[in-house]
C-alpha cells in the first residue's frame, strides 16, 4: 500500500473555497477505482501552518501514478487548486 499525503497553503485563506476543494477531491473516490481511501481536512487553526491536507491510500505505486494522471484529478488541480494555492508539500510512503 502507498499513502499519499499532500498539504497546501492558500494564497488567501478562504473557508468556502477550501470546502469546495475538499468536496471535489473526496468525490474522486467515486470516479477513480484506484483510490482505496481519501480524506481531506481543513486546518483547525490550532497551529499556524498549511491550510488543508489530503491523505489518500492506493494499493500500488502504479495506482498512485494512475491517479496523478487521471483527467478528473487533473481537472480539480487545474480549476481549484493551482489558482488558489501558493505552497504545496507532499510525501508518499509504503505501509
Amino acid at each position: 500500500m502507498i499513502r499519499h499525503i499532500v498539504m497546501w497553503k492558500m494564497a488567501e485563506r478562504d473557508e468556502a473555497k477550501m470546502l469546495e476543494i475538499k468536496k471535489s477531491l473526496e468525490a474522486l473516490k467515486d470516479e477513480l477505482d484506484v483510490i482505496v481511501s481519501i480524506e481531506v481536512g481543513i486546518n483547525a487553526g490550532i497551529e499556524d501552518g498549511m491550510d488543508f491536507a489530503l491523505v489518500a491510500d492506493f494499493k500500488s505505486r502504479d495506482d498512485l501514478a494512475s491517479y496523478a494522471e487521471a483527467p478528473a484529478h487533473k481537472a480539480v488541480a487545474a480549476a481549484l487548486i493551482k489558482p488558489n494555492v501558493v505552497e504545496r508539500r507532499c510525501v508518499d510512503y509504503e505501509f
